[in-house]
């Protein structure tokens, strides 16, 4: 199943030489591979904002494509190198819930621990196993390296839960209670929910009006079900679908999270 083509996901950033040294691994060992950067702005040890980034990028590759991650707090520890298959994907990283989002969301198939040596660096750092482990064992799978001889199968309970639940909801009164998952670059709020989902339950149309309000506020907002944020007034704010399939608020040519003062991880009530 495995394609030429590996993805690199880290909190690394670009001033360092990391990226370019797991870049040049995989090259030394698969000349022909692909190498695409899906992003290496994760906050700095965020593993939820890189287990949802996966989540929402990993399906746009072709089949067979090696997502590798690298948000690893834990490098060098007694945390596991894992590798998992999925019916379309592999998944490489550490056992720290990163991948498993994704992973389940595609259907895992099988995981491995990455115990062979062969798969890794001659020597591998203590701090550095993105370069000298996950890099290589992409490179030696997209060059055919049998998946079972990486190392042992993980038990189920073994593996790390995301720490993102898609769908994360809970019914509170005349409220559905939601997470705010993921603040873009424009202040747009991802929500715990997928916007047919959230639709369903509300039983609410494009056009509609709902109300929402941030936990632990006294302040309450009015929000048009919109297919786009175009279609509110300059300033207003919308819920509408994202392009990753999740209800989603933004004001249009504004910031929802400035507006409502919501910031990641934090809950919002939305009137049922």
């Amino acid at each position: 199943m495995s394609s030429k083509i590996i993805t690199l996901l880290t909190d690394f950033g670009m001033r360092d030489y990391y990226v370019s040294a797991m870049k040049g691994v995989i090259a030394s060992i698969c000349p022909e591979c692909r190498v695409i950067d899906i992003t290496h702005d994760v906050p700095k040890f965020d593993i939820a904002r890189a287990s949802l980034i996966l989540w929402a990028a990993y399906r746009y590759f072709p089949r067979g494509t090696i997502h590798v991650v690298v948000v690893d707090p834990g490098v060098g520890t007694e945390r596991k190198a894992i590798a998992i298959r999925t019916k379309n994907y592999y998944f490489i990283g550490p056992n720290n819930g990163v991948l498993t989002l994704a992973a389940v969301n595609d259907g895992i198939s099988e995981v491995r621990v990455i115990e062979n040596r062969a798969v890794m660096a001659k020597k591998i750092s203590y701090t550095f196993h993105g370069r000298d482990i996950f890099a290589p064992t992409a490179a030696h799978i997209a060059s055919g390296f049998s998946f079972e001889n990486l190392g042992r199968k993980l038990i189920e309970n073994e593996l790390c839960s995301s720490p993102i639940t898609i769908p994360y909801k809970e019914r509170t009164g005349k409220y559905i209670k939601l997470k705010a998952i993921y603040i873009d670059d424009f202040g747009n709020i991802a929500l715990s929910i997928e916007f047919e989902d959230l639709v369903r339950i509300l039983n609410i149309n494009i056009g509609n009006s709902i109300t929402i309000k941030p936990l632990c506020k006294d302040t309450s907002y009015t929000a048009k079900v919109a297919r786009t944020f175009a279609e509110v007034l300059k300033g207003e704010l919308a819920l509408y679908e994202n392009s990753y399939g999740l209800a989603e608020l933004g004001v249009f040519m504004g910031n929802a999270s400035q507006n409502l003062k919501v910031k990641e991880g934090e809950d919002l009530c939305i009137e049922m």
